[in-house]
């Protein structure tokens, strides 16, 4: 599992996440909500255990978020995922653990846009 890098204001925070997932699903459909996320890591029974968006041209909204929030979500910025493989660098998230929202809380502002 790669590296979740966080920006924070004092500056970039690695978290090394715990992870078990034993598949990689791309284009996973939300049973409830029909949303669909870029990524899935499902578990041994095939619940997701982490879903993963990549922002190439529209960010994760508020609505889809809303769709989301029943799971652990990170969006990633897919040039930042082609420029490094072994680090995630997290530009928004949901539904997290509390030790990594608590790395997030310290985050700066980031715009709506990928960069």
């Amino acid at each position: 599992m790669p590296l979740f890098l966080f920006s924070t204001p004092s500056g970039p925070r690695l978290v090394s996440p715990f992870i078990r997932a034993c598949r990689v699903l791309d284009e996973w459909i939300c049973p409830e909500s029909g949303r669909r996320a870029d990524l899935a890591l499902l578990d041994g029974e095939g619940i997701p255990v982490l879903l993963i968006e990549v922002c190439h041209s529209n960010a994760v909204n508020v609505e889809k978020r809303q769709d989301l929030s029943g799971y652990w979500w990170i969006e990633v910025d897919a040039r930042h995922v082609l420029e490094d493989l072994d680090m995630l660098n997290i530009r928004a998230h949901g539904g997290l653990p509390r030790m990594l929202a608590a790395v997030w809380e310290e985050r700066s502002l980031f715009e709506n846009e990928c960069i």
